[in-house]
């Protein structure tokens, strides 16, 4: 038996994000959640969403797109809960509780997640993540110019970075992550180390405040269970067993790759944009389209259900070079 709730993510102006407060009488009580409840028999979701926003909110959606699905299987009940969660992009009316229940406005970044049903707990992380996040290429000598290039980049509004420089050795890598670490906090991006999983868990880079870890596909498979270090973990999937894994070990976002064929791996077989959304309609955590994908693509991959896009060249260069390469 599959169980469908819906429930939007309405932002106000200023980026903070409405919670509404769970009743006494149901489980989970007293947490906060996003608004929403079960579909009706044969109901559409958006219809759904639109009457539940109605009923609790006393407002009129007008538009919304997906924002990310989480599904949870009760083997005690045989019964699958599908939770689909959509950002709320234009609606009528001043939301107001409607069955009693107190509102909050609240910044995404503050959200603890220990205060929300566990369900709700990918759908914070889909709120603090950007949805662009962009793969530094491999770094030429010029360490310099290497840097400016980030800079520009960061400038044009890139709030996840990869540093992936696989020619380097640990202390060469960590040298340049120094400088990279300094310019990712002035522009108040997050940053993530692409690096052997031995080199990260010795604590190689630990000396360099603010950063993540994000695991190659390979990387990944030998994890039992979440790494304490990183406060942001990211992994490479090429599969929906990779995507599952991810999940369980509570990464916070996956790529998944390739999209589209690339130049930089031609044999890949790519995935295509229709199992691209089969797949992450069932992954249960944040994804990131990669692979033969550009900013012109945004849009469509987060309609797929993405988070957003990430790429090498179409976010390193200028804008006006949108083709991105998979890592």
């Amino acid at each position: 038996m599959i169980l469908t709730v819906v429930a939007g993510v309405i932002t106000d102006s200023s980026g903070r994000v409405l919670i509404t407060q769970r009743r006494a009488d149901v489980p989970f009580a007293g947490c906060w959640e996003f608004p929403g409840g079960k579909l009706n028999p044969q109901e559409a979701p958006l219809a759904g969403l639109a009457r539940e926003l109605t009923e609790e909110l006393g407002i009129t959606l007008t538009a919304a797109q997906p924002l990310i699905t989480v599904h949870h299987d009760n083997p005690l009940t045989q019964r699958r809960l599908w939770l689909s969660v959509y950002r709320v992009t234009a609606y009528h009316g001043q939301p107001n509780g409607c069955e009693g229940q107190p509102l909050r406005w609240c910044d995404p970044q503050t959200l603890d997640p220990a205060e929300f049903p566990p369900l709700d707990r990918p759908v914070i992380r889909a709120l603090q993540l950007p949805n662009l996040s962009l793969i530094t290429p491999e770094p030429t000598g010029d360490v310099a110019a290497f840097v400016r290039q980030l800079e520009r980049a960061l400038q044009t509004g890139i709030q996840l970075v990869q540093l992936r420089a696989k020619s380097l050795t640990d202390g060469e890598f960590a040298q340049l992550a120094q400088q990279v670490s300094g310019m990712c906090q002035q522009y108040s991006a997050q940053l993530v180390f692409n690096r052997p999983l031995a080199s990260l868990q010795r604590g190689t880079f630990n000396a360099i405040a603010h950063h993540g870890w994000h695991l190659t596909a390979a990387d990944l498979s030998q994890l039992t269970q979440r790494p304490t270090a990183p406060a942001l973990l990211g992994v490479s999937c090429h599969t929906a067993a990779d995507l599952r894994h991810a999940a369980q070990v509570e990464a916070d976002y996956a790529l998944l790759s390739p999209v589209q064929p690339t130049r930089s791996h031609p044999d890949a077989q790519p995935l295509g944009w229709e199992q691209f959304s089969q797949l992450v309609a069932t992954a249960n955590l944040p994804v990131y389209a990669l692979g033969g994908v550009g900013r012109e693509h945004l849009i469509h991959a987060q309609q797929c259900g993405a988070q957003g896009i990430a790429a090498i060249r179409g976010l390193w260069r200028d804008q006006s070079q949108h083709q991105a390469t998979a890592a």
